[in-house]
């Protein structure tokens, strides 16, 4: 019980920190939770390091474990990095959780996160 009210907690932290959610269930303009015709980057780049910075300490206290990532280049959104993860002591092992990070035309950092999704592993995706 404890592990859900740190989820809870974490998703209104990040939502206090700005994430778009469309609590009348529309399509929200964000990047796909799984890659769609984009060209794979090296995994090494500045920019999965640059997009994971900022939310480290959400990251940590939450309790995630992060597992595969994936950065990607779109004509529309630019780099996007999404980063699969876990949560502790929780078993979704038949879904996926996904962070995924862009940078806006703008040049702010955007994160949304996606818990228990029906998508391929990103382990599995390349």
């Amino acid at each position: 019980m404890k592990d859900w009210r740190n989820l809870i907690a974490s998703l209104c932290l990040l939502l206090s920190l700005g994430v778009t959610m469309s609590a009348q269930g529309e399509e929200l303009d964000v990047p796909s939770i799984a890659p769609e015709g984009e060209k794979v980057l090296p995994e090494n780049s500045s920019f999965a390091a640059d997009c994971l910075l900022p939310w480290n300490d959400l990251i940590t206290q939450s309790g995630w474990m992060l597992g595969a990532s994936l950065v990607t280049q779109s004509e529309r959104w630019g780099e996007i990095l999404r980063v699969d993860f876990k949560i502790r002591g929780e078993d979704l092992s038949q879904l996926v959780n996904r962070l995924v990070c862009w940078r806006t035309p703008a040049g702010n950092l955007q994160l949304y996160v996606a818990v228990g999704q029906r998508v391929p592993p990103l382990d599995k995706a390349t």
